[in-house]
């Protein structure tokens, strides 16, 4: 065995170093790769934004040009990579931030329309969350995950405290995924619900002339 292996040691160490030469680099080059896509990412989208306020100048001076409105809605449907209804980006460019709009718009799974001369959730029940839905929501996910460290908790003080069976504590541990699970896309669901919320009340507190008044779709 040692004969062996001591004649197969420099096709081994040949190996091992190019093994080596390879997979260490790696990290290295995965990180100086990182912050370059970022900065193209950033560069690139930084671009599409300062088309869309470009053309949102050329909309305010001409709101009745269907080319304009078609280019507008274009540019916002590039950057919130979802279609935008051109009332909307209006509205949006007149709130406190616009860019937040955009990025509620851009991260919300829910995509919202212009339908019978006002502005709804794509999907039932179609009406923008309250902010007292979100609540409920919020609250129901904290109180789901706590259900979970509390059986998680339970299951570990059990098996050291022998307070039940061994079998049933780790069963109760086990069990506490499906409640953290649940915990999780609770979570999920509320921050859309926020998203959605916000960007209702930025429609709601626009002017009614950009919500119903600007023409044809």
């Amino acid at each position: 065995m040692l004969p062996l292996l001591a004649e197969k040691l420099p096709q081994l160490s040949i190996a091992a170093s190019l093994a080596f030469a390879i997979l260490v680099p790696g990290p290295r080059l995965f990180f100086q790769i990182l912050p370059e896509w970022r900065e193209q990412k950033r560069k690139s989208n930084t671009e599409v934004f300062d088309r869309l306020c470009e053309v949102y100048r050329q909309y305010r001076e001409q709101p009745d040009d269907d080319a304009i409105r078609a280019q507008l809605e274009f540019s916002a449907t590039d950057y919130c990579k979802t279609h935008v209804n051109h009332r909307l980006v209006a509205i949006a460019f007149r709130s406190d931030s616009a860019v937040q709009v955009f990025q509620d718009l851009r991260r919300a799974t829910h995509k919202v329309i212009y339908r019978n001369g006002k502005f709804q959730v794509a999907t039932r029940p179609h009406s923008f969350p309250t902010e007292k839905r979100v609540k409920i929501w919020s609250w129901s996910a904290l109180s789901i995950y706590f259900l979970a460290a509390l059986m998680v908790f339970l299951g570990f003080a059990s098996l050291g405290m022998e307070l039940f069976d061994p079998a049933i504590a780790v069963a109760i541990i086990i069990l506490a995924v499906i409640p953290a699970w649940l915990s999780f896309e609770a979570a999920a669901y509320t921050r859309q619900l926020k998203r959605l919320s916000r960007i209702g009340a930025v429609i709601h507190g626009g002017s009614p002339e950009e919500q119903v008044n600007s023409g044809p779709e």
